[in-house]
């Protein structure tokens, strides 16, 4: 449409029928050229704002002419008069788009080109309907509820660091539980920022570095430690709701178990500190916390 106002030219002079054809006809597609967009048009590129929030795919239902129908937008803008556009209901919740991303990075971690169980869309469409363990690949679960990932254990080996699963675990906010016994992760503990809510964490048998006052903040009810970079004092942790405590071989590990803030209500049930630096009476502790 190189010159469109030498092409309007001639309608001026039609009669009857014809013109009014013609002139909409012209008219339609010289708005469309100039880059005219009807009142209710939408930009669907994704991200695009709109008043209701924040456009999270690239579909879009489309109301007009008494007709509904499913439009994929692959970009730009998809013009209609005299329609009305609304988003679809198949719109990610930002969390699960995080959960995705997390997931799909353990997994390019810890199973990289070995055949998964479930794909990761598989995964989630689980999580949103079931509470129960979820097997993504051999010795490598999650479990959910609510449809968030709350428990993940991984026993497969890996070269990853803490720093690569601080990536992961910053998209499962409400996680509860890490058991990774075995999975060969390395680096420091302190590089990890672990969920406030954290209740298990277990790394025994990995290169892991930590000093058990960085674990205060945390009210957990079960720690699995192992290995000579491990050092603190008992006294460091906090006791208020641990259940179990597995430092075995982390012989930096040093405190006086007589010490130990435990009472009658505490709800320890299984204690494990051999070759630790650990000093004190057992029969006393156990006298405090029959």
């Amino acid at each position: 449409f190189g010159c469109p106002f030498v092409c309007l030219l001639p309608i001026c002079n039609l009669d009857g029928p014809y013109m009014v054809i013609m002139r909409w006809l012209v008219i339609s597609t010289l708005v469309t050229s100039l880059g005219y967009r009807p009142e209710h048009t939408f930009d669907f590129t994704e991200g695009s704002s709109y008043e209701n929030g924040i456009l999270d795919t690239d579909k879009a239902e489309v109301l007009g002419s008494g007709e509904s129908s499913l439009a994929t937008v692959t970009g730009g803008s998809f013009a209609q008069e005299d329609a009305t556009f609304k988003f679809s209901v198949e719109t990610e919740k930002p969390l699960k788009k995080q959960m995705k991303k997390a997931l799909e990075k353990l997994v390019g971690l810890w199973v990289r080109d070995k055949p998964q169980d479930l794909t990761i869309d598989e995964v989630l469409g689980k999580c949103s309907d079931s509470s129960d363990r979820i097997l993504i690949a051999p010795a490598f679960d999650v479990t959910c509820k609510n449809g968030t990932v709350k428990t993940m254990g991984i026993k497969r080996k890996s070269n990853a660091t803490m720093a690569d699963l601080n990536v992961a675990l910053e998209g499962l906010p409400e996680i509860l539980d890490v058991v990774m016994d075995g999975s060969n992760i390395s680096g420091d503990l302190k590089d990890l920022k672990m969920p406030s809510g954290l209740s298990r964490l277990q790394m025994r048998g990995c290169d892991v570095k930590a000093d058990l006052k960085d674990l205060q903040t945390y009210t957990l009810t079960a720690l699995k430690l192992s290995g000579r970079k491990i050092h603190g004092k008992l006294e460091d942790l906090n006791w208020e709701k641990l259940e179990i405590l597995d430092l075995r071989g982390a012989k930096s590990v040093t405190g006086d178990l007589s010490t130990v803030g435990l009472n009658e209500s505490s709800p320890l049930r299984g204690l494990w500190l051999q070759n630790t630096s650990v000093t004190g009476d057992i029969v006393e502790l156990l006298k405090r916390h029959p």
